[in-house]
């Protein structure tokens, strides 16, 4: 593949990999770094583990239903999907807060792929425990409030934002979806393709005003996420 004239060119060195933790996971997902501890969490969904290894070494959660993904709230505090709910886990002493439910009634899906957004949101997307199509949804919360972007989907998966954190995107669905945020409720738009590039299923970029940009977007890159203080003692989640 030929690089665009103007990306920078850099030798690739060989990287020798190495385990980082040789505990199996039946379902290992939801890697998160947390900056403030040095330390790697994951799930093992199909478990309901949340997993660590620290300077310390392994650390594991328990939960009494399935986990997904997580953001970090603070050094001891970490945001947790589960399949009913979101919660708060105090790291240190296992307690568990609840902050909202999530499709509580509805034992048929769970949460899966969930990430924060540049504005301290935290974007969740549920799916069947069977893989069922359309049974999934994609949510926000946001300052103590749970909103349902989408209905209808399979797979939220990769859910990620544009640098300029006015455009998301789901790379699990085959489609992308658009909405005007409400201005007291601001966060990222959705952008909307319904069709794939060819055989790989790669999406296109979809600008933010509704015109498809003719560039191929091979990846977004990370985001630092600014902190802002939480209000009315709700938390902002980071991750």
């Amino acid at each position: 593949m030929t690089l665009p004239p103007t990306a920078p060119t850099t030798a690739l060195m060989p990287v020798q990999p190495r385990v980082h933790d040789d505990r199996a996971c039946e379902l290992g997902e939801g890697a998160l770094w947390h900056p403030g501890r040095q330390a790697l969490f994951w799930f093992d969904i199909l478990a309901n583990r949340l997993l660590c290894r620290d300077a310390d070494g392994p650390r594991a959660w328990q939960f009494d239903r399935h986990v997904s993904a997580a953001g970090w709230i603070d050094r001891d505090s970490l945001l947790i999907a589960s399949e009913t709910d979101l919660f708060r886990l105090d790291l240190q002493s296992g307690r568990q807060t609840r902050l909202v439910a999530l499709e509580p009634d509805n034992p048929a899906t769970r949460s899966n792929d969930g990430r924060a957004d540049p504005q301290g949101g935290f974007w969740i997307g549920t799916m069947g425990k069977g893989g069922e199509t359309g049974a999934g949804a994609l949510y926000r919360w946001y300052r103590g409030e749970l909103r349902c972007l989408r209905q209808g989907m399979t797979v939220p998966n990769a859910i990620c934002f544009a640098p300029a954190g006015d455009l998301a995107q789901d790379h699990g669905a085959r489609q992308r979806h658009h909405r005007q945020a409400k201005p007291n409720h601001p966060g990222p738009q959705i952008g909307h393709d319904r069709h794939a590039d060819g055989a790989t299923g790669c999406r296109r970029a979809v600008r933010c005003r509704g015109r498809r940009d003719p560039r191929p977007r091979r990846r977004l890159p990370s985001l630092g996420f600014r902190r802002r203080p939480a209000r009315s003692g709700l938390p902002r989640c980071r991750g």
